[in-house]
């Protein structure tokens, strides 16, 4: 059986500056996870224990190139969108 997820897979996490997508994200890179960027809409700028963060998945791409995953970690009612915006820019494996 193949895995879907390898230890070269680059993933973005959606939500990265929320309280659980923080410590996420520690918990990743500490394991040595390829986390080479997140996402929250008018926080671009920040960084997230060293992950730069964007405004949205079309701005990670055009910086780092295609990305194979994303972790989406927000409220609900931005779930959805979130998923849309990772599809529409090529991301082939979402974990909500």
């Amino acid at each position: 059986m193949s895995s879907l997820i390898t230890q070269d897979t680059k993933f973005i996490v959606q939500g990265i500056t929320g309280r659980e997508a923080v410590n996420l994200t520690r918990e990743n890179l500490d394991y040595g996870s390829k986390i080479v960027g997140g996402v929250t809409p008018g926080r671009a700028g920040r960084d997230v224990y060293g992950v730069p963060v964007y405004d949205c998945v079309r701005d990670v791409v055009a910086k780092h190139g295609p990305v194979e995953g994303s972790i989406v970690s927000g409220p609900p009612g931005f779930t959805r969108d979130a998923v849309f915006e990772a599809i529409e820019n090529g991301v082939k494996i979402i974990v909500v």
